[in-house]
């Protein structure tokens, strides 16, 4: 997933584009609907599939997408964001609305501390950052996770990631001091991302997991996404980390917290916890059925993934499914398995990291 977020930053913000770069808008998706008319809402948007969206016409596009909305529905937009980019290379559109919005007791107070990451790891990443773009237009977009941390089949990339590796195993305790403490929200972004080429513990983990409710979405974003590479890495890894902590962004406002919770928990679900199993249907089937519906498999898998699992479909003709694109049979199949309410009395607080 981690190159559907250096794509979108090619949208965004990279500069080797030209500011009149355009994109094709293949889709608009919403999610927190719930009790509103959807066709309503899409015939109210100012723009229409197969519209072209240039990097410097986004924000603008973001304003009257947000005013369009709130005239048709009268309801303030939690999110809009374009997404780079389908099977056909166009933008993916997600809209956030603010049905049942998500708990602010999720995130952490805003850190106050000094701290910051030296020079030296800036460089490491900014060299990173260069080459994973050089990547993506020579059209390598690949990885490898096994290890526990992202290597991309660039080598020159690569390279600069072993370097990371190497840096971070010799300062983890810098890295997490200035993911817990620092003020200056960039370098927590950068420490989150860091802190996932760290040598696995249960320090790292309980870290990346406290970051993961970071009060920055980006902060949020990085750490969630390191933790999604450890639990693929290994089944030992994956039992560690506590998915109860994440089943709640799964209702948040903003398109990255839903899509990196739910990417994690679709892995963490694998041996089908029931007390896991009985969380997701407790508290977020909602959101879990909206994201399935989402045009893009590859933005939907996830959630397909994860109600098929609570469905207690089996894993092999699950698997078949998802890759059909049978989404409503999965969505049907929940009315025939019903909640245990014995089990979902059990369903743990996320426990302070």
């Amino acid at each position: 997933m981690k190159i559907l977020i250096l794509t979108a930053i090619l949208i965004a913000a990279a500069p080797v584009l030209a500011q009149d770069e355009s994109f094709t808008i293949g889709a608009f998706d919403f999610y927190g609907h719930e009790g509103l008319d959807a066709n309503l809402i899409r015939a109210a948007l100012p723009l229409r599939e197969g519209d072209q969206l240039s990097r410097g016409s986004k924000e603008r596009m973001v304003r009257l997408v947000k005013k369009a909305i709130r005239q048709a529905t009268d309801r303030e937009v939690s999110d809009v964001a374009a997404m780079c980019c389908d099977n056909s290379g166009k933008l993916i559109v997600y809209i956030g609305l603010r049905g049942k919005p998500v708990s602010q007791t999720l995130y952490n107070p805003a850190p106050r501390g000094s701290a910051r990451l030296p020079p030296a790891a800036l460089k490491i990443n900014r060299d990173i950052e260069k080459s994973l773009l050089k990547a993506i237009e020579k059209g390598v977009s690949g990885e490898d996770d096994s290890q526990g941390y992202a290597l991309s089949l660039d080598p020159e990339t690569r390279t600069k990631q072993l370097t990371l590796r190497a840096y971070v195993a010799r300062n983890s305790p810098i890295v997490m001091r200035v993911l817990a403490s620092a003020r200056n929200v960039e370098h927590r972004q950068i420490a989150a991302e860091m802190l996932g080429y760290a040598d696995k513990s249960p320090e790292q983990i309980a870290a990346l997991v406290r970051a993961g409710h970071d009060v920055d979405d980006g902060v949020r974003n990085n750490a969630i996404r390191a933790l999604v590479v450890l639990a693929r890495s290994s089944s030992e890894a994956s039992a560690s980390i506590p998915g109860e902590c994440f089943v709640g962004l799964l209702n948040s406002g903003l398109w990255t917290d839903r899509n990196k919770s739910a990417e994690l928990l679709s892995v963490l679900i694998a041996h089908r916890d029931p007390t896991l199993l009985a969380c997701l249907r407790e508290q977020a089937l909602t959101s879990l059925v909206e994201m399935a519906r989402w045009s893009f498999p590859g933005h939907a898998q996830s959630a397909r993934l994860i109600l098929g699992s609570i469905a207690g479909i089996d894993e092999k003709t699950l698997s078949g499914m998802v890759e059909r694109n049978e989404v409503e049979p999965i969505i049907k199949a929940l009315t025939t398995q019903h909640s245990n309410g014995e089990v979902a009395k059990r369903c743990p607080a996320c426990a302070p990291m």
